[in-house]
């Protein structure tokens, strides 16, 4: 289990906070990058966070409780928790993905996410969807209009 993996050190956290780093410069400020750390005392704090205001974690943070249960846990160690969708108590919606980073011998320790606000992308979406959508709308029976001035 991820829990029960190997302690990171500073080579891997500087390795995980260059990717980190990158991917948070890639897709904005939009976009939290956080690392966390099993071996940290509470277990699964965050020790190193980009952007950290789109969740609102700071460095210290735990890992969401819903990836630490046991169901889930063993899912994020084989492909990660990828792609889901939440909410923030704010109303905010993110786009969040999460995977387990293993050592050479396949343990399983650090947790890289990546939290994406999406908010503002839905609000667009709901609003064009009208204008791109081919649904049918039911017309009125009646004969067509000719000309502006029938209207």
């Amino acid at each position: 289990m991820c829990q029960k993996g190997w302690a990171m050190d500073q080579k891997m956290l500087n390795a995980l906070k260059q990717v980190a780093d990158g991917i948070a410069a890639q897709f904005g400020n939009n976009c939290e990058v956080a690392i966390y750390d099993p071996s940290e005392d509470n277990g699964y704090s965050v020790v190193y966070a980009i952007n950290e205001h789109v969740s609102g974690q700071v460095g210290g943070s735990r890992l969401n409780g819903t990836l630490l249960e046991k169901r889930n846990l063993s899912a994020l160690e084989a492909r990660g928790h990828l792609s889901y969708m939440v909410k923030t108590p704010e109303g905010r919606v993110l786009k969040n993905s999460a995977v387990c980073i293993k050592n050479e011998q396949g343990e399983a320790g650090a947790v890289l996410t990546i939290k994406y606000d999406v908010t503002n992308m839905t609000m667009l979406e709901n609003a064009i969807h009208y204008l791109i959508s081919t649904e049918s709308v039911r017309e009125k029976e009646r004969e067509p209009v000719m000309n502006v001035n029938e209207l």
